[in-house]
């Protein structure tokens, strides 16, 4: 359960950034994460790793649609990752 300090730091949080941001920025940590579990396929070939990258890609396509933002995608051996934000 969140705690009175996770609600007064999100007020904070929702004092000094506009939702466009704060979805970017979820967009953007989502995609390290995605390319972070993609690499980790690619070096151990374990699959949960590869399922966990489409999972955070989908996050990070998610948030950065919410934001209105372009991204750029790079196709690595038939996946699609995210790579950078335009």
């Amino acid at each position: 359960m969140w705690t009175q300090a996770d609600i007064e730091s999100a007020k904070n949080e929702l004092s000094k950034k506009t939702l466009e941001t704060i979805q970017t920025e979820t967009a953007k940590t989502w995609g390290a994460r995605a390319l972070a579990a993609y690499a980790l396929w690619q070096s151990t070939n374990e699959g949960t790793f590869l399922s966990d990258a489409l999972e955070y890609r989908h996050e990070s396509l998610e948030h950065a649609a919410l934001a209105g933002r372009a991204i750029y995608l790079q196709v690595h051996d038939g996946l699609s990752v995210l790579e950078a934000f335009l």
